[in-house]
């Protein structure tokens, strides 16, 4: 079980962390959207 230290978001790449295998919605540049399942990241983003 996490704790509330390990679920705090300090940094813009936790919330990434934390949204995995989470459905997520991203707004690009030219009105374009995304919208899904996020199964991975990387720190290049």
């Amino acid at each position: 079980m996490a704790t509330e230290e390990d679920s705090a978001v300090k940094e813009p790449l936790d919330l990434i962390r934390l949204s995995l295998d989470e459905r997520i919605y991203v707004k690009l540049r030219s009105d374009r959207e995304l919208r899904g399942k996020l199964h991975a990241y990387d720190q290049h983003l």
